[in-house]
């Protein structure tokens, strides 16, 4: 059984730092959609992404990051960039795709996801 959770899900009034960290916690894997925003945020750089890199490491956490936009991931966050990208080629984001190849991108991206969660 896969649960998707994202901040979105933390409702008024809730300890929103709390919650994350109760997800993270127990997440068996994450999806990181990686852009220069995310690489700039450092509340993902000096809380979300030590502690889910710290999982991978501890509890077998899996990893996936998908390339949506150009970033400068392998520079500023090489540890992220040795998992191996969904993206056919990491190097065009799927902000650089046209919307043909988009689908035939996002299809592939959904295949390998399935095959690792269905092991």
């Amino acid at each position: 059984m896969i649960r998707i959770w994202d901040d979105r899900d933390i409702e008024s009034g809730d300890k929103w730092q709390d919650e994350i960290e109760a997800s993270l916690a127990v997440a068996k894997a994450a999806l990181l959609l990686v852009s220069q925003d995310l690489i700039a945020s450092d509340f993902i750089s000096d809380e979300e992404l030590p502690k889910l890199l710290d999982a991978e490491d501890k509890r077998g956490v899996k990893i996936f990051w998908v390339a949506v936009d150009v970033s400068t991931v392998e520079d500023d966050h090489p540890k992220l960039a040795a998992f191996q990208a969904m993206n056919t080629d990491p190097k065009q984001p799927l902000a650089q795709i046209d919307s043909k190849e988009l689908s035939r991108e996002f299809k592939e991206i959904y295949k390998k996801i399935k095959a690792v969660v269905e092991r």
